[in-house]
């Protein structure tokens, strides 16, 4: 064999695998000469739109916010895309008459995909009698626990939990008390479940006398929901300022007690006269004072806080936090990662994105060589490694970052199954890659056909 490429081309034919290639339809895609980076990856296509679910539907047709779509289309997935350890891959998708559902679908070590499952639709009816009207994005763990806010026709919310896949049972309702905390009626649409079954969630609660006091952050005890308690609320103090809470938005709980949660918060001496949301960013240990990473320079200063404003939701991983923050330039965008502790020293900038496309500022380019508009929001993947999707002025990237270099896994204008990407949606969610470095994406082709793909580490 003349060569290493040669070799992982050969691999590729042999696992009947289309790899991505570096602007070419023939190569195979080599990622980094590191042993932390995945070499190459085979693309597994789980479902396309148009295929049937059960219950008799189909899926929707086409993606309607595609690049060349007249919008009339209904999207045939949602972009909101999970997988576990053991390669069940959850999706949020569309059938034909526009209903809204999340559906499963499980790969074996060979590639051979499982029946499509379905878990919660819109319209349908859970065991304790919900009908489902509306329900939020969820988060399922690597024990296959779902979790998940669902809306009723009246207008009700309930939070509800799936063991390991069992069917779904109602864990807490609109104003009912979990232990101490009494709720009020609305229930957010941000929850989190770590592998170890604790329970993040944000939602209004009430005092003693039943009066609302605003959003407050939750944790519930794995198997035990009488022991929820209330980690933070309106009006606490934001640790080294005199700035107060006023909203939480996404939150995230993993193993170990480790939480992040982002919100909303105003100086003590009264609104901003912008009238712009000031935003912060939490980390925190159960039992322990949460620390800042990000804060509004309108919202004071800390030693440790990155002066910027929370644009887009915040992931954990093992060994750090990552998120997306607004600098004081409307158009410009970091990514960074922070260090497990001592932020200010181990916290790193990965890389810069201006959405007007200019030369100015820190904007750079990605590994493909095109300008960075924006950047979504990270995902953490195995030993150490950071992935994300950024937006060019080429089209959509899924890069990975070790640390050092960047590459990127597939691109707008790469063959996949013998046909050119045109769009990808990667991480909408925070577990889109497994500890075996596989990841999930939807990618729609540029004859329309949208599809769920897994790619397999080769």
């Amino acid at each position: 064999m003349k060569s290493r490429r040669d070799f992982l081309k050969l691999m590729g034919m042999a696992m009947g695998a289309s790899l991505s290639g570096c602007g070419s339809s023939s190569d195979v895609f080599a990622v980094g000469n590191t042993n932390l980076t995945p070499i190459a990856y085979r693309y597994i296509k789980l479902i396309k739109s148009g295929d049937p679910l059960p219950g008799g539907a189909r899926l929707a047709s086409r993606l309607a916010y595609s690049l060349d779509s007249t919008g009339d289309e209904p999207p045939p997935f949602m972009g909101a895309v999970s997988l576990t350890d053991s390669r069940h891959v959850y999706f949020h998708a569309l059938d034909e008459n526009q209903n809204r559902g999340i559906y499963r679908i499980d790969v074996d070590d060979d590639g051979a995909r499982s029946e499509v499952k379905e878990i919660i639709r819109e319209g349908s009816v859970l065991p304790d009698g919900t009908v489902v009207k509306d329900f939020s994005d969820g988060d399922v763990n690597n024990g296959d626990d779902f979790l998940i806010t669902v809306e009723n026709p009246e207008g009700t919310y309930s939070i509800q939990y799936s063991d390991g896949g069992a069917s779904f049972r109602s864990v807490v309702k609109s104003g009912g008390s979990l232990g101490n905390v009494k709720l009020a009626e609305d229930i957010d649409q941000y929850q989190s479940v770590a592998d170890d079954g604790n329970v993040l969630f944000v939602a209004e609660f009430m005092d003693d006398e039943g009066d609302c006091q605003g959003e407050g952050l939750f944790l519930m005890p794995a198997g035990q929901p009488e022991q929820t308690e209330r980690l933070l609320a309106k009006g606490d103090l934001l640790p080294g300022t005199s700035s107060v809470i006023e909203t939480f938005g996404a939150a995230e709980i993993i193993s170990g007690g480790v939480y992040i949660v982002q919100g909303s918060a105003r100086p003590t001496s009264g609104p901003d006269p912008s009238g712009r949301p000031l935003t912060f960013l939490l980390r925190g240990t159960i039992g322990q004072t949460p620390e800042l990473l990000l804060l509004d320079p309108a919202l004071g200063r800390t030693e440790q806080a990155l002066r910027a404003g929370c644009l887009m939701c915040p992931r954990l991983g093992p060994n750090g936090a990552g998120f997306v923050l607004q600098t004081t330039i409307p158009d410009q965008t970091q990514l960074w990662v922070v260090g497990p502790s001592t932020p200010r020293s181990s916290r790193r900038l990965v890389r810069a994105a201006d959405i007007s496309g200019g030369q100015g500022g820190r904007t750079q380019l990605s590994p493909r060589g095109a300008r960075i508009l924006s950047i979504l929001p990270p995902v953490f993947g195995p030993n150490g490694l950071l992935y994300f999707e950024v937006f060019t002025q080429q089209g959509m990237e899924i890069v990975v970052w070790d640390g050092s270099d960047a590459y990127t896994l597939l691109a707008r204008g790469d063959v996949v199954d013998g046909k050119t990407v045109e769009t990808i949606i990667f991480g909408a969610l925070p577990d889109c890659v497994n500890a075996n470095g596989d990841f999930a994406a939807i990618v729609e082709f540029d004859d329309g056909e949208t599809d769920v793909y897994l790619g397999i580490p080769v």
